[in-house]
């Protein structure tokens, strides 16, 4: 791999050179992946998403934004990519959570309550609409900040935020809604 910047590759790829491309795609591979991932909640589903977007991008490379656009653009991309399969299979509800929760094995008591936690957590997250997800997945997996998310959606960073905010409080209230009704049932 080069030393050469997103910026770069494809600036050297819109001129005509394609040696980039493979850098390119490497570097964004596990990004693409999460996004998708995080949005359609299967493995399978985010893996033909990751090949589509990178599809596309091969056999349009006139089709990238100017050089310094180019990481809104792969995940603005990756959301569409993924909200298309999702109307395409009509796809409702989706784990948005790894099944196994990591932990040393030392202490089952912490674990399990670990795992209840995060069972609880995918549950709530699977009332989101995947659109809301992938807002989630790109302020918590990738990182960006409001505006780089705007970017990304074609919204207002200030839009964003107050969705963002939004969200956090509608999952609050789910979290708090269902410890309540597990310490009934306890």
């Amino acid at each position: 791999m080069t030393s050469l910047s997103d910026e770069q590759l494809v600036a050297r790829i819109r001129a005509g050179d394609l040696t980039g491309r493979r850098e390119l795609i490497e570097r964004w591979q596990e990004s693409v992946y999460r996004i998708a991932w995080r949005v359609l909640g299967n493995p399978n589903d985010a893996e033909e998403v990751r090949q589509t977007v990178f599809l596309r991008f091969l056999e349009r490379p006139d089709s990238l934004p100017d050089p310094q656009r180019f990481g809104g653009w792969i995940r603005q991309c990756t959301v569409n990519a993924a909200d298309s399969l999702i109307r395409s299979r009509r796809v409702r509800s989706a784990s948005v959570l790894p099944m196994e929760v990591a932990g040393s094995g030392s202490d089952p008591e912490r674990e399990a309550g670990a795992a209840e936690e995060a069972n609880r957590l995918r549950t709530a997250l699977e009332t989101l609409l995947p659109e809301e997800r992938a807002l989630l997945s790109l302020k918590f997996d990738e990182g960006l900040s409001f505006s780089e998310i705007g970017e990304t959606l074609d919204r207002p960073a200030s839009t964003v935020k107050s969705h963002y905010a939004r969200l956090i409080s509608r999952l609050k209230t789910l979290l708090t809604e269902s410890t309540k009704e597990l310490d009934r049932h306890v």
